[in-house]
């Protein structure tokens, strides 16, 4: 496969795999093992996690890269390179106990430098401070109660002092900054999506004729209107307030702007590069598909896209039981590619992966994270750095 831009391997991504509730054994020693054997199978390709040009500076190192100037550097034209190179560099691990508790997805930044995870308990949401270290294990515990959730599946913060917890139930739950649950709010169906929008979060939801965008503030639960008509398909969203409210399906590289309150499409951002052929889709005979969508506090709106490898044997992608075998069988199916986008449609950087495992995941302003290779169980927080392009 041929991108029109300069690649910046190889940053690991993240774990997807969803363990039991019973707390009998460590539902993360069984993880471990896993990935331990997916950063061996890593590895063999020629990849370290360590000196990788998108992981160089470490800490206690120098940094010699230029900030990249590119809001006036940037260009629509989908044949030049893109300005700015991408590096991923890492600020802080958030480092769990294989017989105690761990971080997994989802992972988000709170304002005040407080991470947010989950951990691999039902029910349970992990707090990390700005170094690293375990604050507090809230949560009520599974269930469909108040303050009651499984697995979560996105977190959204729309205070300083006040988080919100999607876990694909209809009903979201709001927990204080310091872990005390303080009320629920019930959806017209289950969503495990959420985006922070200054003191609102947006989220969608199945309805009869598509999936419709609410706004879930302290005064309640509204529609921004309908997001898509085709019921079948992925809904994206981000939200900054520097950047707005954005939303996408996942077979089709077309970027929204939604103008809140009412929610109409008031910009819209639509990508054809070389690479983007066929079409796109989350099924199993895809060519390429939309999987993630992030507005950023720089001014960016950034899209992760799975694209079908060229070398890719024919037919849909194999299932497999085994969480490792599915990662070599996704590296060896598919790439993933990273974008950065102008407000405009200008392209800042791109970047490219081999398979899910490489590629990194947003949290929140200019941080992203992946999963650590050297020390399990733990959550590398990466920083997204654009930086001027060199010529080595």
């Amino acid at each position: 496969m041929t991108v029109a831009s300069r690649f910046v391997p190889t940053v690991r991504g993240r774990d997807t795999v969803r363990w039991g509730s019973s707390r009998t054994g460590s539902p993360v020693r069984a993880s471990v093992a896993a990935s331990l054997a997916a950063a061996l199978t890593w590895s063999c390709g020629g990849g370290s996690d360590e000196g990788t040009p998108g992981s160089r500076v470490g800490a206690g190192e120098t940094d010699e890269t230029v900030e990249c100037d590119w809001r006036s550097e940037a260009s629509s034209d989908v044949a030049r390179e893109p300005p700015c190179d991408l590096e991923f560099v890492e600020v802080v691990r958030l480092e769990g106990e294989i017989d105690g508790v761990s971080p997994r997805e989802p992972v988000r930044v709170l304002r005040d430098g407080t991470y947010v995870t989950g951990t691999y308990f039902p029910g349970e949401v992990a707090l990390w401070g700005p170094d690293g270290r375990l604050i507090d294990v809230i949560g009520r515990g599974p269930g469909e109660g108040p303050g009651e959730f499984g697995h979560p599946g996105d977190f959204a913060q729309t205070a300083e002092d006040e988080f919100l917890v999607f876990s694909g139930q209809r009903t979201v739950h709001a927990y204080s900054t310091k872990g005390e649950y303080r009320r629920s709010v019930t959806l017209p169906s289950g969503t495990a999506v959420g985006a922070a929008y200054g003191p609102t979060a947006v989220t969608r939801v199945r309805v009869e004729d598509g999936y419709e965008g609410l706004l879930i503030s302290r005064d309640g639960v509204r529609s921004f209107g309908l997001l898509s008509e085709r019921a079948g398909v992925g809904i994206l969203l981000a939200a900054a307030v520097e950047v707005g409210v954005w939303s996408a399906e996942s077979d089709r590289y077309l970027l929204r702007r939604h103008a809140l309150p009412e929610g109409n499409v008031a910009a819209s951002i639509q990508r054809k590069p070389d690479w983007l052929t066929g079409e796109g889709g989350a099924a199993g005979y895809w060519t390429w598909g939309l999987y993630g969508l992030h507005a950023d506090s720089r001014g960016l709106v950034w899209t992760l896209i799975a694209v079908r490898d060229d070398d890719a044997p024919p037919g849909a992608v194999p299932y497999a039981s085994d969480i490792v075998e599915q990662y070599v069988l996704d590296a060896r199916y598919s790439d993933r590619i990273i974008e950065a986008l102008t407000p405009d449609g200008d392209l800042v950087a791109s970047a490219a992966f081999d398979g899910m495992l490489e590629a990194a995941m947003p949290i929140g302003r200019d941080l992203w994270f992946r999963r650590s290779t050297d020390l399990l169980p733990a959550v590398v927080v990466l920083e997204a750095r654009l930086t001027s392009r060199r010529d080595d």
